[in-house]
């Protein structure tokens, strides 16, 4: 069986979680946490909220059905915000959700300047705010309480390097970028500019940012790109919504499966099925149905028993190569609303 990895250690010890706690929650019958609570406040039906850029993405949305599943199982009302990409709307979307009484809310920021504002209107409002996976700007942080994330330029330097492997270390490179304002974006950047100076054979042929992370997109700049750079040895994609695009490209320029290298990451279901059938060389699995479970059970400690959440909180993910893409996949009776398993 595949192992699955919830949050890192910071999280199981500061909230004294069992491990059992925290396995098997792509279930939709995930527990929420089993520790005794007293009073008043564990009576109380409290509202969290998540708001998001882009709930076009897969793994946004199985974000959604883990902090509604998981909210449910407590009786409390949950809200769900989608901006599209639109930071004002993200921020807007803030404030109602402040208007209608949210007692905590977690963001993934689109814009990590423009969403400052709307941070700020929940301290002020004495509402705590949390930072998921994406972040505001490192010079406003103390506006939220904590930031549940992943060391994506660590993430982004290993994809790299197996990237740079499996082409022998020399060639032509093509990066297909996601939105530049977001966060994730920069620490991808990051993450994969260290890796390719591990590799002085292979050079950076094309590299664009893309308008949204979408398929669309991506085949867009991946046509762009093999028009200039037809004998590309690999293609590092963002994530594996626009890889959904890099690969059709790829195909309509009758390159076969061992011609180009190609590496994303999310672990989309359709993605997962590109690696068994070796397509794509790598991706990365981000649970986000586990991971919106774990932070509904941080939640219920804060809220319940007054418990801080530390300031920062890692996620683990899960690498997807086609050594393993088939097990994984197999798992999906089980896990219905991870983001793997969503068709």
């Amino acid at each position: 069986m595949v192992r699955r990895t919830a949050v890192a250690a910071a999280l199981l010890t500061a909230f004294a979680m069992a491990a059992a706690g925290c396995g098997d929650s792509g279930d939709s019958n995930a527990e929420t946490g089993d520790s005794p609570t007293s009073g008043a406040k564990a009576d109380k039906k409290f509202t969290i909220a998540f708001s998001t850029y882009a709930g076009v993405i897969p793994f946004y949305r199985a974000t959604n059905d883990g902090f509604k599943d998981a909210a449910d199982k407590l009786g409390w009302d949950y809200r769900y915000t989608d901006s599209n990409f639109d930071p004002a709307k993200q921020v807007s979307d803030i404030t109602d959700l402040l208007t209608q009484g949210a007692d905590l809310i977690a963001v993934s920021p689109g814009d990590e300047e423009a969403l400052v504002g709307g941070y700020r209107e929940a301290k002020n409002s004495d509402v705590s705010i949390w930072s998921y996976i994406n972040d505001i700007s490192a010079d406003q942080q103390d506006l939220r309480q904590t930031w549940f994330h992943v060391d994506w330029s660590d993430v982004a330097d290993k994809r790299g390097r197996f990237m740079l492997e499996k082409m022998g270390g020399s060639g032509k490179v093509i990066a297909i970028r996601g939105p530049s304002a977001v966060l994730i974006v920069r620490q991808y950047q990051d993450g994969f500019e260290r890796a390719m100076k591990t590799a002085p054979g292979a050079k950076l042929a094309f590299a664009q940012n893309a308008q949204a992370f979408t398929p669309e997109e991506g085949l867009r700049l991946t046509q762009d790109a093999l028009t200039a750079h037809p004998d590309v040895k690999a293609i590092w994609v963002d994530n594996d919504d626009m890889a959904l695009g890099v690969v059709q490209a790829v195909q309509e320029a009758h390159l076969g499966k061992n011609d180009v290298v190609i590496v994303s990451g999310d672990g989309t279901n359709a993605a997962v099925k590109l690696v068994e059938e070796g397509w794509l060389d790598y991706t990365v699995i981000a649970p986000g149905y586990e991971w919106a479970s774990d932070v509904v059970k941080a939640a219920q400690k804060f809220l319940v028993n007054g418990e801080d959440p530390p300031a920062t909180v890692d996620f683990k993910l899960i690498d997807v190569t086609p050594d393993n893409a088939a097990e994984l996949l197999a798992t999906c009776p089980t896990h219905p609303k991870e983001v793997y398993c969503r068709t």
